[in-house]
């Protein structure tokens, strides 16, 4: 190895050589351009051969400037990927063997290098190693301890089973718990090859950066795992780091000791039954979380089980009631009211097998209910019954579909319902709350479309930042209501599992906080950008393995950054961020942030006196700011794009659309060089219809309909500061009236 290439060999322990400008003059150091290779390659999932030919070229350009080879760079970075453990399995019973290979059954022709060649592993990297990866980090550090101290009624926090299980726990020094996903993935169009990773994410962190700092465990490549065999390294290392926990040293060397107790499981449905060892929800006492046995009934051609709902509520699933029926399965080699064994996560320390589970909304309620209903509204065969939509009446609800604008947090513009088969669950989600109660609302009967409302306002309540009693009341009540409406108004048939598990979100929500903070969309999003990171077919877990941890050992050197130059800066920020809406952006006070270009202007008389002598007569004009990490824009700026981010409600329950962000000098009085500037906002005030929708449940005693309110525009401008914005709404505008709904909590990413 020539001196060049010693050089970049873990140059970020090295900050003379990390910071040598990688030619005279340069504006960017050798640290920072090899951030910027990895990830350039992450962002465009660059093969090896692609990589080399990258170094190469940029060699030409400035001769030494990075390694010559892929093995060098490599070696530039601490490599977590190269960390990795194999775990082998039988590949004739598919039983767990272990680190090291040991036959199973009889087949002498396998061997450890045969067994690894054909597929018969997965991956793990331990806990213990990527949490003190994470705990090193400073960033990391801050961000939990910050929350820790901070912790509201609001998220995973508010839920008594949190309170009760995990709060002592962690509430002692460094201490935190892991809530973890297992679900699959297919890998390929052509085979049942499939990927189930075992994800975990930190609940002491703020809801919007859990999924930064997500955590990959285990990988999964091939057909449907034996799900004992996948968890067993898993539940090993979690009772290891909940009894023992494992010790790190902080920036000044001070030793601490970290325990980790197990959170909640969010999983679908099959993978749930699959996990816990129960029955799938399509055989006898199908449900995970209660003994409601189900029955079979006709259906189309063949037959269907279904759950109807009847005056007796069925018996509710206990921890030590499970765990007997898993031992009595065992000795009778039959399931025992659903149960077939017990389960590897019984295992667990601080661990009830039912009710650390959830009926996670993502699956059961985006696409399962909300899709099963706009499917029976659809169905041609359904064209003599009340609640059929006819083929006119679907191209009326396209029309208006094409002509929303929805605000940024609703992650696709809206698509024709002749596209649903293509709708991803993001979107049936927007169905539900935003353009169903609007556009239904003339084209079902009303006593379907009452029907549906107690659906939409239930998982709305459910999906606020803080929930009261008496609202989380009213949403169980309500979902009860929609369960038996079900049968009554569509038939017995419809009554399906994923009807069923609305009776159960409530008191999920009651033991583990809002819906929106134990949602599969912060995995879903993970298991996504897995499946992005290999290319080819052979070795694909490992590629896979070995492009997320690079993911991570990029978000270690972030703060190489800090002070770099700003064209630098802007090409990192776009490389790694996936959703760029970032360009230039410029913080003002404690909670916003300016972003993009300005033009600067003199106050006009009429704002002149809105504002009084409190500041200066120039002021910067931009269009777009962030408010608490939430995106807003003015409403001309909005006009041009597929986008609506200026319609907002404010804490004095006015609302109304941004006319403009203005940044501000106050006539401070300061008598040096003085950087004092304020964000203020002008709002097109918006007035309230006197004819609102209101549709009111007697068994609920609840409006359903509350949530959305009609007003019209007025040209009387309010002034505000951002902290008087409560929050965003969705906005849709019909003829001279508009109707606003305020968002709900959609994403914890």
């Amino acid at each position: 190895m020539d001196d060049d290439e010693q050089s970049f060999t873990n140059i970020f322990n090295n900050p003379e050589i990390q910071e040598q400008p990688i030619y005279s003059g340069a504006s960017i150091n050798r640290g920072q351009l090899l951030c910027l290779i990895l990830a350039f390659i992450l962002k465009y999932n660059i093969s090896g051969s692609g990589l080399k030919d990258l170094l190469d070229l940029l060699n030409i350009v400035a001769p030494g400037c990075a390694p010559t080879s892929k093995y060098y760079f490599d070696k530039s970075f601490f490599n977590l990927a190269k960390q990795f453990e194999i775990h082998h399995y039988c590949k004739i019973c598919s039983q767990y063997i272990g680190k090291l290979f040991t036959p199973c059954c009889s087949d002498g022709n396998v061997d450890e290098r045969v067994n690894t060649n054909e597929g018969y592993y997965f991956l793990v990297m331990p806990l213990r190693q990527q949490l003190k990866e994470l705990f090193k980090n400073t960033t990391f550090y801050k961000f939990l301890n910050d929350n820790k101290t901070n912790m509201g009624m609001g998220d995973i926090y508010s839920g008594s089973m949190y309170t009760s299980k995990l709060k002592t726990f962690v509430d002692t020094l460094d201490n935190i718990s892991l809530s973890f996903n297992i679900d699959g993935a297919s890998v390929f169009k052509s085979s049942n090859y499939s990927i189930w990773p075992i994800i975990c994410t930190v609940n002491e962190l703020p809801s919007t950066i859990r999924g930064k700092y997500a955590i990959l465990h285990s990988l999964w490549f091939g057909s449907k795992p034996e799900m004992p065999t996948l968890l067993r390294p898993f539940v090993k290392e979690l009772q290891e780091l909940f009894t023992e926990g494992f010790s790190w040293h902080d920036n000044t060397g001070h030793k601490h000791n970290t325990k980790v107790a197990p959170g909640v499981c969010i999983c679908d449905a099959p993978a749930r039954a699959m996990v816990q060892e129960m029955k799938q929800f399509n055989g006898r006492y199908g449900c995970g979380f209660c003994l409601h046995m189900g029955e079979i009934v006709p259906k189309g051609k063949g037959f269907t089980r279904v759950y109807p709902h009847s005056t007796e509520y069925p018996q509710l699933r206990t921890h030590d009631q499970t765990t007997n029926q898993a031992s009595a399965a065992i000795q009778s080699d039959t399931d025992v009211n659903g149960v077939k064994g017990p389960s590897q996560l019984l295992l667990l320390p601080n661990f009830d097998i039912i009710k650390h589970f959830v009926p996670e909304y993502m699956h059961s309620v985006c696409l399962g209910v909300t899709k099963q209903f706009v499917r029976i509204w659809c169905d041609s065969k359904n064209s003599a019954l009340p609640f059929y939509l006819q083929p006119k009446v679907i191209q009326q609800i396209d029309s208006s579909l094409l002509t929303i604008h929805p605000p940024h947090e609703v992650k696709r513009c809206p698509r024709s319902l002749s596209e649903r088969h293509f709708w991803k669950a993001s979107e049936w989600r927007a169905f539900l709350f935003f353009y169903s109660p609007i556009l239904l609302k003339t084209v079902l009967p009303p006593l379907y479309y009452n029907h549906w409302l107690l659906l939409v306002f239930s998982i709305y309540t459910l999906l606020q930042d803080h929930i009261q009693k008496a609202d989380l009341l009213h949403a169980s009540s309500c979902l009860t209501r929609f369960v038996v409406e079900v049968q009554e108004l569509y038939g017995k048939c419809y009554v399906s599992y994923n009807v069923h598990c609305l009776t159960h979100l409530s008191n999920a929500v009651d033991m583990w906080g809002p819906l929106w903070a134990n949602s599969s969309f912060l995995y879903e999003d993970t298991i996504g950008t897995l499946l992005e990171m290999f290319n080819g077919t052979q070795a694909v877990p490992e590629h896979i393995f070995k492009r997320f941890f690079n993911t991570k050992t990029l978000m270690h050197h972030t703060e190489l950054f800090n002070n770099a130059n700003d064209d630098v800066c802007d090409l990192f920020n776009k490389l790694v961020n996936k959703d760029n809406i970032v360009s230039k952006s410029y913080k003002v006070g404690s909670g916003a942030r300016v972003v993009g270009n300005y033009t600067t202007r003199v106050l006009t008389l009429g704002e002149s006196i809105l504002f009084g002598n409190d500041i200066q007569a120039s002021v910067k004009e931009f269009k777009r700011c962030f408010i608490h990490h939430t995106l807003y824009t003015t409403e001309m700026y909005a006009a041009n794009f597929k986008r609506n981010n200026s319609c907002v409600a404010l804490k004095t329950g006015e609302h109304g659309s941004i006319k403009s962000i203005l940044l501000c000098k106050p006539n401070c009085g300061c008598l040096s060089a003085c950087k004092c500037e304020e964000v203020y906002l002008h709002i097109f005030r918006f007035k309230k219809d006197s004819r609102q929708l209101r549709i009111y449940d007697d068994f609920a005693t609840v409006n359903t309909a509350k949530q959305i309110v009609k007003f019209r525009k007025t040209h009387e401008i309010l002034l505000c500061k951002p902290n008087d914005i409560l929050c965003k709404c969705f906005c849709y505008v019909h003829d001279e009236s508009i109707i606003l709904i305020k968002m709900p909590v959609l994403e914890n990413v």
